[in-house]
Protein backbone atom coordinates (compact mmCIF):
# COMPACT_ATOMS: atom_id res chain seq x y z
CA UNK A 1 0.00 0.00 0.00
CA UNK A 2 1.26 3.34 -1.38
CA UNK A 3 0.60 6.40 0.79
CA UNK A 4 1.15 10.45 -0.54
CA UNK A 5 0.37 13.12 1.93
CA UNK A 6 0.79 16.34 0.92
CA UNK A 7 1.31 19.59 2.82
CA UNK A 8 0.31 22.69 0.40
CA UNK A 9 2.08 26.03 1.78
CA UNK A 10 2.38 29.37 0.89
CA UNK A 11 5.12 31.38 2.71
CA UNK A 12 5.61 29.02 5.86
CA UNK A 13 9.31 29.64 6.97
CA UNK A 14 8.32 30.26 10.12
CA UNK A 15 6.86 27.01 10.65
CA UNK A 16 7.70 24.19 7.88
CA UNK A 17 10.86 22.11 9.28
CA UNK A 18 9.40 22.20 12.84
CA UNK A 19 5.54 20.24 10.92
CA UNK A 20 7.44 18.59 8.71
CA UNK A 21 9.68 16.51 11.25
CA UNK A 22 6.89 16.01 13.48
CA UNK A 23 4.87 14.77 10.59
CA UNK A 24 7.75 12.51 9.91
CA UNK A 25 8.08 11.12 12.87
CA UNK A 26 4.50 10.58 13.30
CA UNK A 27 4.35 8.38 9.69
CA UNK A 28 7.62 6.63 10.80
CA UNK A 29 6.04 5.34 13.97
CA UNK A 30 2.10 4.72 12.75
CA UNK A 31 2.57 3.48 9.48
CA UNK A 32 5.47 1.16 9.18
CA UNK A 33 3.18 -1.52 7.65
CA UNK A 34 2.94 0.84 4.36
CA UNK A 35 5.12 3.22 2.02
CA UNK A 36 4.77 6.77 2.21
CA UNK A 37 5.91 10.07 0.54
CA UNK A 38 5.32 13.36 2.28
CA UNK A 39 5.08 15.88 -0.34
CA UNK A 40 5.40 19.67 0.76
CA UNK A 41 3.54 21.51 -2.54
CA UNK A 42 4.39 24.83 -2.62
CA UNK A 43 2.30 27.37 -4.45
CA UNK A 44 4.12 30.65 -5.07
CA UNK A 45 5.86 31.07 -2.05
CA UNK A 46 9.02 34.19 -2.11
CA UNK A 47 10.52 33.37 1.39
CA UNK A 48 12.53 31.01 2.66
CA UNK A 49 9.96 27.47 2.52
CA UNK A 50 12.34 25.83 -0.65
CA UNK A 51 15.70 26.31 1.44
CA UNK A 52 14.40 25.01 4.98
CA UNK A 53 12.50 22.12 3.00
CA UNK A 54 14.97 21.13 0.52
CA UNK A 55 17.60 21.63 3.69
CA UNK A 56 15.53 19.15 5.10
CA UNK A 57 15.02 16.02 2.52
CA UNK A 58 18.43 16.17 2.15
CA UNK A 59 18.22 13.73 5.51
CA UNK A 60 14.95 12.34 4.64
CA UNK A 61 14.50 10.48 1.06
CA UNK A 62 10.46 10.32 1.56
CA UNK A 63 10.18 14.00 1.63
CA UNK A 64 9.68 15.91 -1.73
CA UNK A 65 9.57 19.44 -2.68
CA UNK A 66 6.80 20.55 -5.55
CA UNK A 67 6.81 23.76 -6.73
CA UNK A 68 4.52 25.51 -8.24
CA UNK A 69 4.66 29.50 -9.10
CA UNK A 70 0.63 30.67 -9.03
CA UNK A 71 -0.80 31.08 -5.31
CA UNK A 72 -3.37 28.54 -4.58
CA UNK A 73 -4.27 25.60 -2.36
CA UNK A 74 -6.40 23.65 -4.92
CA UNK A 75 -3.81 23.67 -7.93
CA UNK A 76 -1.18 22.95 -5.53
CA UNK A 77 -2.76 19.94 -4.12
CA UNK A 78 -4.20 18.78 -7.78
CA UNK A 79 -0.53 18.92 -9.29
CA UNK A 80 1.08 17.44 -6.76
CA UNK A 81 -1.27 14.20 -5.98
CA UNK A 82 -0.64 13.78 -9.72
CA UNK A 83 2.85 13.26 -9.49
CA UNK A 84 2.84 9.47 -8.75
CA UNK A 85 0.23 7.10 -8.54
CA UNK A 86 -0.97 6.07 -5.37
CA UNK A 87 -3.58 3.88 -3.62
CA UNK A 88 -4.29 6.59 -0.99
CA UNK A 89 -3.73 10.60 -1.46
CA UNK A 90 -3.96 12.69 1.74
CA UNK A 91 -3.43 16.49 2.61
CA UNK A 92 -3.03 18.64 5.48
CA UNK A 93 -2.75 21.96 6.52
CA UNK A 94 0.87 22.52 7.12
CA UNK A 95 0.10 24.14 10.95
CA UNK A 96 -1.22 20.16 11.68
CA UNK A 97 -3.76 21.78 13.45
CA UNK A 98 -6.17 18.25 13.04
CA UNK A 99 -4.08 16.14 15.75
CA UNK A 100 -2.29 13.66 13.73
CA UNK A 101 -3.67 10.90 15.90
CA UNK A 102 -6.67 10.75 12.75
CA UNK A 103 -3.94 10.27 10.07
CA UNK A 104 -4.43 6.12 10.54
CA UNK A 105 -8.27 6.76 10.94
CA UNK A 106 -8.32 8.49 7.63
CA UNK A 107 -6.05 6.15 5.69
CA UNK A 108 -8.02 3.41 6.85
CA UNK A 109 -11.43 4.74 5.70
CA UNK A 110 -10.51 4.92 2.50
CA UNK A 111 -8.34 1.24 2.48
CA UNK A 112 -10.29 -0.52 4.86
CA UNK A 113 -13.46 0.32 4.57
CA UNK A 114 -13.36 1.56 0.83
CA UNK A 115 -14.77 5.08 1.14
CA UNK A 116 -14.15 7.19 -1.45
CA UNK A 117 -13.20 10.57 0.12
CA UNK A 118 -11.92 10.99 3.53
CA UNK A 119 -12.08 14.28 5.90
CA UNK A 120 -11.95 15.22 9.40
CA UNK A 121 -14.73 17.34 10.78
CA UNK A 122 -14.81 19.80 13.59
CA UNK A 123 -18.71 20.60 13.38
CA UNK A 124 -19.44 17.00 13.69
CA UNK A 125 -20.99 15.13 17.29
CA UNK A 126 -17.24 14.21 18.71
CA UNK A 127 -15.16 16.61 17.47
CA UNK A 128 -13.12 19.48 19.19
CA UNK A 129 -11.97 22.10 18.29
CA UNK A 130 -10.22 25.72 19.80
CA UNK A 131 -10.62 28.28 17.99
CA UNK A 132 -11.57 32.09 18.41
CA UNK A 133 -15.34 32.82 19.01
CA UNK A 134 -15.67 34.80 15.05
CA UNK A 135 -13.54 31.92 13.52
CA UNK A 136 -16.00 29.37 14.93
CA UNK A 137 -19.22 31.68 13.56
CA UNK A 138 -18.02 32.05 10.11
CA UNK A 139 -17.69 27.84 10.23
CA UNK A 140 -21.06 27.33 11.34
CA UNK A 141 -22.17 29.87 9.23
CA UNK A 142 -20.44 28.43 5.71
CA UNK A 143 -21.53 25.10 6.78
CA UNK A 144 -25.06 26.12 6.33
CA UNK A 145 -24.63 27.74 2.89
CA UNK A 146 -23.72 24.56 0.73
CA UNK A 147 -26.96 22.72 1.70
CA UNK A 148 -28.87 25.61 0.95
CA UNK A 149 -27.84 25.56 -2.97
CA UNK A 150 -27.63 21.76 -2.51
CA UNK A 151 -30.28 20.54 -0.16
CA UNK A 152 -29.33 16.86 -0.79
CA UNK A 153 -25.56 17.54 0.31
CA UNK A 154 -24.80 15.99 4.16
CA UNK A 155 -21.47 17.64 4.51
CA UNK A 156 -21.15 20.11 7.55
CA UNK A 157 -17.46 21.05 7.56
CA UNK A 158 -15.90 21.27 3.97
CA UNK A 159 -13.24 23.33 4.40
CA UNK A 160 -11.27 21.18 7.22
CA UNK A 161 -8.04 20.83 6.23
CA UNK A 162 -7.63 16.97 6.51
CA UNK A 163 -8.93 14.96 3.59
CA UNK A 164 -8.05 11.66 2.04
CA UNK A 165 -8.89 10.18 -1.63
CA UNK A 166 -8.61 7.30 -3.30
CA UNK A 167 -6.57 6.28 -6.46
CA UNK A 168 -10.00 5.56 -8.41
CA UNK A 169 -10.95 9.44 -6.62
CA UNK A 170 -7.89 10.93 -7.88
CA UNK A 171 -8.37 9.38 -11.32
CA UNK A 172 -11.68 10.13 -11.72
CA UNK A 173 -13.36 12.93 -9.60
CA UNK A 174 -10.08 15.10 -9.58
CA UNK A 175 -10.02 16.07 -13.10
CA UNK A 176 -13.56 17.56 -12.94
CA UNK A 177 -12.55 20.19 -9.88
CA UNK A 178 -11.73 23.23 -11.61
CA UNK A 179 -10.90 25.13 -8.93
CA UNK A 180 -7.63 26.25 -8.10
CA UNK A 181 -7.93 27.82 -4.55
CA UNK A 182 -10.09 27.74 -0.96
CA UNK A 183 -13.45 26.53 -2.58
CA UNK A 184 -11.23 23.27 -4.22
CA UNK A 185 -12.49 21.21 -0.98
CA UNK A 186 -16.22 22.12 -1.19
CA UNK A 187 -16.33 21.59 -5.16
CA UNK A 188 -14.54 18.34 -4.74
CA UNK A 189 -17.35 17.20 -1.98
CA UNK A 190 -20.48 18.61 -3.90
CA UNK A 191 -19.26 16.22 -7.43
CA UNK A 192 -18.21 13.12 -5.17
CA UNK A 193 -21.74 13.87 -3.58
CA UNK A 194 -23.56 14.06 -6.70
CA UNK A 195 -21.85 11.52 -8.43
CA UNK A 196 -22.08 9.25 -5.28
CA UNK A 197 -19.06 8.70 -3.86
CA UNK A 198 -18.93 7.17 -0.31
CA UNK A 199 -17.66 10.21 1.19
CA UNK A 200 -16.90 9.87 5.41
CA UNK A 201 -17.07 12.71 7.93
CA UNK A 202 -15.19 11.64 11.04
CA UNK A 203 -14.29 13.82 14.15
CA UNK A 204 -11.16 15.15 14.70
CA UNK A 205 -9.21 17.35 17.57
CA UNK A 206 -8.61 20.22 15.89
CA UNK A 207 -6.47 23.56 17.50
CA UNK A 208 -5.82 26.58 15.82
CA UNK A 209 -2.14 26.73 15.56
CA UNK A 210 -0.88 30.83 16.37
CA UNK A 211 2.37 31.91 16.25
CA UNK A 212 3.93 35.05 16.27
CA UNK A 213 5.61 35.40 13.17
CA UNK A 214 2.23 33.53 11.32
CA UNK A 215 -0.37 34.94 10.29
CA UNK A 216 -3.23 33.03 8.86
CA UNK A 217 -3.84 32.85 5.08
CA UNK A 218 -7.40 33.08 4.63
CA UNK A 219 -9.41 36.19 4.98
CA UNK A 220 -12.19 34.86 6.10
CA UNK A 221 -14.77 38.11 4.25
CA UNK A 222 -13.63 37.91 1.13
CA UNK A 223 -13.38 33.95 1.06
CA UNK A 224 -16.31 34.15 2.21
CA UNK A 225 -17.93 35.96 -0.66
CA UNK A 226 -16.00 34.30 -2.93
CA UNK A 227 -17.07 30.34 -1.83
CA UNK A 228 -20.83 31.42 -2.12
CA UNK A 229 -20.19 33.29 -5.69
CA UNK A 230 -18.80 30.06 -6.92
CA UNK A 231 -21.83 28.14 -5.51
CA UNK A 232 -24.13 29.88 -7.88
CA UNK A 233 -21.98 29.07 -10.62
CA UNK A 234 -21.58 25.29 -9.56
CA UNK A 235 -25.35 25.58 -9.15
CA UNK A 236 -25.73 25.99 -12.48
CA UNK A 237 -24.31 22.80 -13.92
CA UNK A 238 -26.96 20.41 -14.60
CA UNK A 239 -25.49 17.12 -13.08
CA UNK A 240 -25.83 18.96 -10.13
CA UNK A 241 -29.41 19.71 -9.33
CA UNK A 242 -31.10 16.39 -7.66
Amino acid sequence: MYVMIVLPIHNEEAIIERAVVQLHSHCTATLADMHWTIVIADNGSTDASEDIIKRIALGYPNILYDARTPPGRGGALQQAWSLFDADVYVYMDCDLATDLRYLRECIDAIMRNKYDIAIGSRLVTGSCAHRSVLRTACSYMYSIVPRLFFPSFPIRDCQCGFKAISHRTKKELLPRVQDQYWFFDTELLIRGHYANYRIMEMPVWWKDQRFAQRKSKVRLIHTALGNIAKLFELKKNPDLRR
